[in-house]
């Protein structure tokens, strides 16, 4: 049976209760006079007008409470309604909300600067919409750090540089731990108070509507040993107080060797739709006599930034 059919049977049967309910009050009330008045003549005329008169009064008294249970059906579904305009209110204003945010991402391409003895490396981030993103900052993670404890240098210098350029906030030593969420610098900052060692804090910028910002990932040294025999690459990860400040981290690459890193980049900000993600990995050649770095659907020969003919900018190899 369907539930509209069992409503309806449901209605008639109330109302014969009720009828059945009625008529045995008022021949109860007739009884009481008829009692009082000792006059115990029944009729089926008198018992036809109870009877008519239950119905009546019945009728009337069920379908008064069917009218104020539709009006408490109808307040309900008044409530319902305007609680449904409230949430389609909100649910357009989170649109209107969304829209109003910025879509970044990670361009496919790295950015590359050269000096006279390394090479930067920097990450673009780009806004595709007419929104400025504000406190954008860009995270890393690499991967297994713990397996690249042997790659990990803090007695390595560069002449010429500042030595607090070559002293890594995590190292193998006494300062091990995993890089797991931390931010990068900057190459154009907010001023944001100071760190350790009351160094300056660049790891917020604002990437303007329709514009770029570059995260600056590390810097890539050619080097030799003093004895011009052993030469291997430094690959010096930045921290969130920049090139000229401590490192994250610096890592020794032997050439020839089989080290692999890679290095989880994430993007974000206030007003933002979506998180950018992109993945760094610096793994040897397929020929096992250099590196390269990977990234999207993109490869860089390490090698070339310091030998290509091509490559008007290189860098030299320096001592280390």
């Amino acid at each position: 049976m369907s539930s509209n059919f069992l409503l309806i049977m449901k209605s008639r049967i109330d109302w014969i209760i009720w009828i059945l309910i009625t008529i045995v009050i008022i021949v109860a009330v007739e009884l009481i006079i008829l009692l009082f008045t000792k006059s115990l003549t029944v009729t089926f005329e008198s018992l036809g007008g109870v009877a008519a008169a239950a119905a009546l009064i019945s009728t009337i008294y069920y379908y008064s409470k069917q009218v104020e249970e539709m009006s408490k059906q109808v307040e309900e579904m008044s409530k319902q309604i305007e609680e449904m305009k409230n949430q389609n209110k909100l649910l357009k204003r989170e649109v209107e909300e969304v829209s109003k945010r910025a879509d970044i991402h990670f361009d496919d391409d790295l950015l590359f600067n050269y000096f006279s003895h390394s090479v930067r490396v920097f990450l673009k981030v780009k806004n595709k919409e007419n929104v400025s993103v504000t406190n954008a900052m860009c995270f890393i993670y690499i991967q297994d750090m713990w397996k690249l404890k042997d790659y990990m240098e803090s007695n390595i210098y560069v002449n010429g540089d500042d030595k607090k350029m070559w002293e890594p906030l995590v190292n193998a030593n006494d300062r091990f731990r995993e890089v797991e969420g931390e931010p990068l610098s900057w190459n154009v900052w907010l001023n944001n108070n100071f760190g350790i060692e009351s160094m300056q804090f660049r790891y917020l910028t604002i990437i303007p509507a329709l514009g770029t910002g570059l995260a600056e990932l590390m810097d890539i040294y050619l080097c030799e040993g003093n004895d011009g025999a052993e030469k291997f690459y430094i690959l010096r990860v930045f921290s969130e107080y920049g090139p000229e400040q401590k490192p994250k981290v610096i890592f020794k690459l032997p050439i020839g060797g089989d080290v692999e890193i890679k290095i989880r980049v994430k993007a974000t900000g206030d007003r933002v739709k979506n998180t950018a993600k992109g993945e760094v990995i610096i793994k040897p050649t397929d020929e096992g006599n250099d590196y390269q770095i990977n990234f999207n659907s993109h490869t860089y020969r390490i090698g070339e930034f310091f030998t290509s003919e091509n490559n008007k900018q290189r860098a030299e190899r320096v001592k280390c």
